[in-house]
């Protein structure tokens, strides 16, 4: 009798399961497309305000709301959960999301279900990083069990990416490498050739973070190779990027010589004050401070590269980035033999630091108060070394959850892939 039942809940998992898949022909295509149209305008019209969007999108939940439990609904709240997190309206995004990742379960549609997590993964990057990492891990295992056809199969490279910068942006740089590896290997085997550019360039970017100079520049070199993949119009970008990049790994490298030649070359090219006056001015002060360290003493020309610079991030409105710029000339000034104006420079590159939480940039202007301001040289070596202290302490923080968080993650997917065998077996000997 027992076994009698055990062949008929048997019967009824594989039949109910089967059903799950199915989708439900009664959805019409005038209804998807009028959906699908609601939610476009409402992420890609900018001529409308903000309400009228999310209005279209509230239009559209109201209809997607109506459809049967498949793969269409599963599509439908994936677009539209994603379109609520871009205009910022995120109490609809987190409840659209939560019912897109129980339709996707219920389903057993992988790949809606790794979407839910990687925007998830996004939404909490900047908020709460260990969460985002989770919900990355999360995605990239639920997209290698996904049937994903030729738009979507370079989805597990994407959000690996997206993990490795998250990691790289908190300065587990070990973590990062790891991943951006795997990445590139991904990416290389599959034949996604336009990607390749940017995981060449976070991998030598984390190199560069590690102080791995020779390294990096490697890399950077390997990805200006992959920039004729790209599309077209990501070209001019990706060029002036990878001559900044290379150019500033020199710099740091003591490469001054080299430096001041790709300088030299980022400002030649073709228009680049109208089409990026913010990577325009790094790349003058950038000039000057490579060439000051060459060993220039043309101070008052150089002292007006800094200013020009300082003048165009002013006329963006770009505060934040004019730190790097006081240190540099505090050098300057500093050589010029004027040390009183070189400690008030240094000083604003310090407040400058501060104002917008940018604390490598904190460390350096305090490690050259240190240097320059001999009177309260001990008072700016404690400042440093305590914040020094601090800021490794978070990383290594950091560092341990996201170890522990994706251990957890693994873990969990090898037991839930044992007790799924083992519910295959059980079924089979049914």
């Amino acid at each position: 009798m027992k076994f009698k039942i055990f062949l008929f809940l048997s019967f009824l998992y594989l039949n109910c399961t089967t059903k799950n898949k199915t989708t439900d022909s009664s959805f019409t295509t005038t209804n998807n497309d009028s959906t699908e149209i609601w939610i476009q305008t409402a992420r890609n019209n900018l001529s409308l305000s903000k309400s009228k969007r999310i209005q279209l999108l509230d239009k559209a939940n109201n209809s997607i709301n109506n459809y049967p439990d498949n793969i269409v609904k599963a599509i439908a709240l994936s677009n539209l959960s994603l379109s609520y997190s871009q205009l910022g309206d995120t109490t609809s995004f987190r409840k659209k999301n939560k019912q897109l990742i129980t339709l996707s379960n219920k389903l057993g549609d992988y790949k809606s279900h790794g979407e839910a997590h990687w925007d998830l993964g996004s939404f909490f990057k900047n908020s709460q990083p260990d969460s985002a990492i989770y919900h990355y891990k999360e995605a990239y295992n639920l997209f290698l069990k996904a049937d994903l056809d030729s738009t979507s199969i370079s989805y597990p490279g994407r959000v690996l990416y997206d993990m490795a910068h998250l990691k790289d942006n908190n300065k587990d740089y070990a973590g990062a490498e790891k991943d951006i590896v795997k990445v590139i290997k991904f990416y290389t085997e599959n034949n996604i050739t336009n990607r390749l550019f940017a995981a060449y360039n976070l991998l030598a970017v984390t190199l560069n973070g590690m102080g791995k100079y020779d390294k990096s520049l490697e890399y950077h070199s390997k990805a200006k190779e992959y920039i004729s993949f790209s599309k077209k119009r990501n070209q001019y970008r990706q060029t002036t990027a990878n001559l900044n990049n290379l150019a500033a790994t020199n710099l740091r490298k003591g490469e001054y010589t080299k430096a001041i030649s790709l300088y030299t070359s980022l400002l030649q090219t073709d228009s680049l004050y109208q089409k990026n006056k913010k990577l325009y001015a790094k790349a003058l002060s950038g000039i000057a401070y490579a060439k000051l360290k060459n060993g220039a003493t043309n101070y008052k020309e150089l002292s007006q590269e800094f200013l020009n610079s300082n003048a165009i991030l002013d006329s963006l409105n770009k505060h934040e980035d004019k730190a790097r710029n006081y240190e540099y000339y505090a050098e300057l000034l500093h050589q010029a033999g004027n040390s009183p104006l070189a400690v008030r420079n240094a000083k604003i590159a310090k407040h400058i630091a501060e104002e917008s939480f940018n604390n490598d940039r904190l460390l350096s202007s305090l490690k050259l108060l240190t240097d320059l301001d001999t009177i309260n040289s001990k008072q700016y070596a404690q400042e440093y070394y305590k914040l020094n202290d601090e800021l490794q302490a978070q990383e290594r923080s950091i560092q341990d959850k996201f170890a522990r968080i994706e251990m957890e993650t693994d873990e969990a997917i090898e037991k839930n892939i044992a007790l799924a065998k083992e519910r295959k077996k059980l079924i089979w000997i049914g």
